[in-house]
């Protein structure tokens, strides 16, 4: 990747796991603001493997026992970005 066009990026996945919710947070790299968003939605898709039902913005996975959606992001230095390495997931 063009190092003039990575930008370094904090995400959220929001999950719902029967009567639980979390927010998790990622960490991800994407060229541009625009790519970022579809980054995020990408790692929401393959959470958890291949899922097996999609509706609207939502992911099921595990026999539609766990929902997955991409949440917000925000735009990190890269320094940040670093520093989170070990401590954050990482989007894949």
């Amino acid at each position: 990747m063009n190092p003039k066009m990575t930008h370094y990026f904090i995400g959220q996945l929001e999950e719902r796991n029967s009567e639980y919710e979390y927010q998790i947070p990622v960490r991800f790299i994407a060229a541009s603001e625009k790519a970022a968003a579809k980054v995020l939605t990408k790692t929401a898709q393959s959470w958890y493997g291949k899922y097996s039902k999609r509706d609207g913005d939502y992911y099921y996975f595990h026999n539609g026992e766990v929902r997955v959606q991409a949440g917000g992001y925000k735009e990190i230095p890269e320094n940040v970005y670093t520093a989170l390495s070990g401590f954050v997931a990482e989007s894949i």
